[in-house]
Formats: structure tokens, sequence, C-alpha cells
């Protein structure tokens, strides 16, 4: 198996390849929706969680949890304004840090810049304080990145999402495309985060990119996060469908025994896929009569693939468990 899942196969970008994924996704996805309103997205009690607090103190009882599908429509609101909630906690910190204006002023100060981004970008900020070893390479890497060329790639990134709204403004993001069209248009050109320009090596790569872009535009970026790869994988039913090296979800280092999400996985495919979620959830929306806030698509869709990832903490710990600092 592939030591970093740095290519996939060709044919992971072909529509046949990504209409078979997907219609696994959809094969399971009905099942974790269901625990997912059934829970409030995780935080009612559920019997599979009892089952496991059972098993763990060795106690033997018929103590169920009966799902009252009557509350979906109550519990899907309260999944959605909590969602918001969340999203917005931090939104205002970058909506004033990538202000291009702001970002223009910075360049009299590239390391003033930098600075700032370790105090002011709370996914940076959150990474750099980690006591998670994992992290410890990205840490070295941004301490010694050129705060030039950070800056460069900022206001690149933050250019592009300026432009982004009025450029595609008027796009109809419920018509009836198929996977070909999604290929064909590159969902609105978001591969243009897989290039050079609008990343850092070790440092500015998918996840905070896309978590920059989704905070500024959530209705257009959803953020390529650990948990909505992992989730990928489980929603998927970790099949490999064909992939020479196992999934393209999964990065695996086969000497060191070690699985974790594919931290490369190319935005263009992973919006094409959390689009396609989006489509199913839009759909379950209107079932329970609850309205979908288009400006906020991503948040939903992103809360979703967290909630399916957390249901296997376990496992995903497990797998992870031996994960060195060189391999981030």
């Amino acid at each position: 198996m592939r030591d970093y899942n740095l290519e996939l196969d060709d044919f992971c970008y072909e529509a046949h390849h990504i209409k078979k994924v997907f219609d696994e996704i959809k094969n399971n996805f009905k099942d974790y929706f269901e625990k997912y309103v059934a829970s409030r997205g995780g935080i009612i009690v559920n019997n599979e969680a009892i089952e496991s607090l059972k098993e763990q103190m060795n106690i033997n009882s018929n103590i169920k949890v009966t799902i009252d599908k009557s509350k979906f429509q109550k519990n899907l609101e309260a999944i959605k304004n909590n969602a918001i909630k969340e999203f917005n906690k931090d939104v205002e910190e970058y909506e004033e840090l990538f202000d291009l204006e702001t970002l223009e002023e910075y360049e009299e100060d590239p390391a003033g810049f930098k600075n700032d981004l370790k105090r002011d970008c709370s996914m940076i900020r959150k990474t750099l304080n980690s006591k998670d070893r994992s992290l410890d390479q990205f840490k070295i890497k941004f301490n010694c990145c050129n705060a030039n060329y950070l800056l460069e790639v900022m206001t690149n990134i933050a250019a592009y999402l300026d432009e982004y709204p009025e450029k595609w403004n008027g796009y109809d993001y419920n018509g009836d495309y198929k996977i070909e069209d999604l290929i064909e248009d590159d969902l609105l050109e978001q591969s243009i985060f897989d290039t050079t320009g609008y990343g850092v090596d070790g440092v500015i790569g998918g996840g905070i990119k896309s978590y920059i872009a989704h905070k500024l535009l959530p209705q257009y970026f959803p953020h390529r996060s650990r948990e909505a790869i992992w989730a990928l994988w489980y929603l998927t039913n970790k099949q490999d469908f064909g992939c020479e090296q196992d999934s393209e979800f999964l990065m695996i280092l086969t000497d060191k025994v070690v699985t974790q999400q594919n931290f490369y996985y190319p935005y263009q495919l992973f919006g094409i896929y959390s689009y396609l979620i989006y489509r199913l959830l839009l759909e379950k929306y209107n079932e329970l009569g609850v309205y979908f806030l288009e400006n906020h698509r991503y948040i939903f869709v992103n809360d979703f693939l967290k909630f399916v990832a957390n249901r296997h903490n376990g496992e995903i710990a497990e797998l992870t468990r031996n994960i060195r600092e060189e391999w981030v």
C-alpha cells in the first residue's frame, strides 16, 4: 500500500468511478442521517452508546432508548441552529484578517502578518498550541516558512474568494446535473486550491485553506477537514472501488502500521462529493419540512460529515495510534 497518497489512480477523477462511490454513499446515507437526527447531531444518547457503556461496565440490562420520529423535524431544526451557532463563533476574525485592504497593509510588514496569523487565525492558533505530537512537523515548518511567501499565498486565496461570488452569481446549485457536468465544470473551478500559489508546503494545505474559504463563503466552499475525509471512508463502507493502493480516502503507511485520512485528497474531488451529499441533505430537509438556508449550504454538510466521523472515534483512534510527526 502506498505511503502518502499523493496521487490517486487516474480513474478516481472519471465519472464512472465517482458514480460508483456516490452510489455507495447513498446506500449508507439514510442510516447515518436517521441516527444524526435521532441523536440531535450526537447530543442525545442513543442505543449504541448505551450498549457500549454497558459493555465497558459489564452491566446486564435491557435499557433501550425509543426513537420518536415525530420529533425529527424539531431535532433537525435544533441541529441546523446549533451548526450555524458553532460556525459563527470565529467568522469575524477571518473576515477581518483576510480582508484585501488589510492584507495590502501587511505588505510593509510580512513578519507582522505571520505573527498576527498565529494569534488571530483560530485554526492555525489551535494547531500551534496543540499537544498532539502528530502536529510537531507543522509547527516546525510554520516557524521556518518565509513570511513574504506566506502573505503572498494568503493574499492569492483572499483575492480569489473576493472575486468568486460575482463570477458565479446566478449559478443554479439545484440544477439537474449529471456527474459528468460536475467534472466538466470543475464544480465552479474549485480545483484552483490544488495549484501552485495557493498553498505553502506542510503549512497551508487543503485543511487550512479550505477552512478559510468555508468561513468566508460557506455557500460555496466545504471544509476539507480531517473528519470529513474519514466520514467519506465510512459512508463508502470502507470500499476501495478497485483502487490499486486501497481507499482513495486513506493514507496508509505500511511499514509503520498506521492509517490516516488522506491529507492530500484533491479539493476538486472533495468538492464534488460534498456537493452530492448536499443534494441528499437538501432532500431530507425538504421531507421533514425544515427550511434549508442556501447561504449556509456547507455548514450543514460539514456538520453531518463530522457526526459520521465522530461515530467512529474509537476505531479512528486505534488506526492512527502510531502516527509520528514526520507523517503530517
